[in-house]
């Protein structure tokens, strides 16, 4: 594109993430691939990439293949970064798209569910059927674990306790395969079965340390003491032998 074409293209970016926030709403820094231009700059005839100059979508597409490659110029890139675009695709997805795929999710299994129950958990592996796919088991360990430091915003909060999702799982640290089989995952950011686990061994520990506390005391007469303060003989111990008389 030329300097000028860019810059069009720039301008028509700003205009399409305007669309997007002019009812407060943020923008996921993304364009649809398919999206094209609704208005706005006449396209020069014949300039190369016209066809790109009627698809917003292709043109950002081609600034992360740009950028990816590292031939994107240094204050081009400035600008859409200072516009929010996302480099990443991955990136990209919105809040609430996750959000809607967890909904689906929800009420599969409680379709499938004898007693229209889900237990509040997505595996960790678990990704949508959708394309591309999305790594929505990931994306729920995520709002756990911004939960857990009291970073998740309280409108997210509501809405996921609506859905139905559990904020802790009582689940060994295994993540289950829907396949069937289990396996060991290394890689979430916040694992619930091993938070689980771990003050469960606390839970644990601080029992045996009341057992340990609450053996009453033995006197050296071998004698207990109960709850009552009273004496309760719990063992025979001879008692020992006079002193012999002093001189």
């Amino acid at each position: 594109l030329t300097t000028n074409s860019w810059r069009q293209m720039v301008r028509e970016l700003e205009i399409y993430v305007n669309e997007q926030t002019k009812n407060g709403q943020m923008w996921d820094g993304n364009v649809p691939t398919n999206y094209k231009i609704k208005s706005n700059f006449p396209t020069v005839p014949g300039a190369e990439d016209a066809d790109d100059e009627k698809n917003l979508g292709r043109w950002v597409n081609r600034q992360r293949s740009l950028f990816q490659a590292g031939k994107l110029k240094k204050d081009r890139q400035r600008d859409l970064e200072r516009i929010g675009l996302k480099w990443s695709v991955l990136l990209t997805t919105s809040w609430s798209t996750m959000f809607e795929s967890l909904k689906v999710y929800a009420e599969e299994k409680r379709k499938a569910s004898p007693h229209n129950t889900w237990d509040g958990n997505v595996p960790a592996n678990f990704k949508t059927r959708t394309n591309p796919p999305l790594s929505l088991g990931r994306w729920v360990n995520r709002q756990r674990s911004a939960f857990a430091k009291g970073r998740l915003k309280q409108e997210y909060v509501e809405k996921l306790e609506v859905v139905g999702l559990k904020w802790v799982i009582h689940t060994r640290h295994v993540r289950t395969v829907d396949n069937g089989d289990d396996a060991a995952d290394e890689n979430d950011d916040f694992d619930a079965g091993e938070f689980v686990q771990g003050s469960t061994n606390m839970r644990n520990n601080n029992n045996l340390a009341q057992q340990k506390s609450a053996v009453a005391p033995v006197t050296s007469n071998g004698v207990m003491l109960n709850g009552t303060n009273s004496p309760q003989q719990v063992s025979s111990i001879p008692p020992l032998p006079p002193l012999p008389p002093p001189g």
